[in-house]
């Protein structure tokens, strides 16, 4: 039988994880002990954009870099 060497994990996983476990940990030092709606949306919008950025800008997967860099122009109107 023959094998693919398909493997689903890589480096690249690892890293995502720990880039995930690190926003994760500056927001929550940013937001401790806070409550409220207002809490909950800068929470959130903080940990996706440190980790969008994260991602982004290490070049994680190519196929995220186009998807950001089309977003970015439409909301910038160039």
């Amino acid at each position: 039988m023959e094998k693919f060497r398909l493997q689903p994990f890589t480096s690249k996983t690892i890293e995502v994880l720990l880039f995930a476990a690190l926003a994760y940990f500056i927001t929550h030092l940013v937001f401790n002990n806070n409550t409220g709606l207002v809490t909950m949306v800068g929470s959130s919008a903080l940990f996706g954009l440190l980790f969008i950025a994260a991602v982004y800008f290490r070049n994680i997967s190519p196929d995220v870099k186009p998807v950001i860099d089309s977003v970015l122009k439409r909301f910038s109107g160039k």
